[in-house]
């Protein structure tokens, strides 16, 4: 359990570092999601300085860029190698 809590620390001090960039912020959420650490937007948007609803569409433009064509596409081959 404690190498779950340091990873968990881990990825929030690189998520930090992010600086408000959507693609950083979703790959570091991902990262979490894969310790099993649910934050809240609030949470997170506390850690990025911003507020929730920063957060919230920060993510849902993210998403919208990766469900046009032109990036999507391409990632999903990249991901299906």
């Amino acid at each position: 359990m404690g190498t779950s809590r340091n990873s968990n620390d881990a990825v929030m001090e690189e998520l930090l570092l992010c600086q408000g960039d959507a693609r950083c912020v979703l790959a570091k959420l991902d990262q979490l999601s894969l310790y099993s650490c649910d934050f809240t937007l609030e949470e997170i948007g506390r850690i990025l300085n911003v507020t929730r609803e920063r957060v919230r569409q920060i993510e849902a433009s993210a998403i919208k860029k990766l469900k046009h064509p032109k990036v999507g596409r391409p990632l999903l081959v990249y991901l299906t190698l």
